[in-house]
């Protein structure tokens, strides 16, 4: 068997099916990542609301204000 009739094999029997195999992969990764990223929206839908959110933002702005009246006390505490 020579280069072009190794060359041919290759071309008629092997790179077809590789390509398929190629493809397969391609569209089965699309695949998991669709489903993974359903998956990610529906676990944030489910566990984070809108009153989870209100009140996480409210428990922010009272441990800033608590922090800042803090600071603010002890710039005014030292002069």
């Amino acid at each position: 068997m020579d280069f072009w009739e190794a060359l041919t094999l290759f071309a008629r029997f092997v790179w077809p099916a590789l390509l398929a195999w190629n493809i397969y992969l391609y569209r089965q990764i699309q695949f998991n990542n669709r489903e993974l990223f359903d998956f990610k929206i529906g676990v944030a839908r489910e566990y984070m609301n809108k009153n989870d959110m209100k009140e996480m933002f409210t428990d922010f702005e009272e441990r800033i204000d608590k922090r800042l009246d803090q600071l603010f006390a002890l710039f005014c505490n030292n002069k």
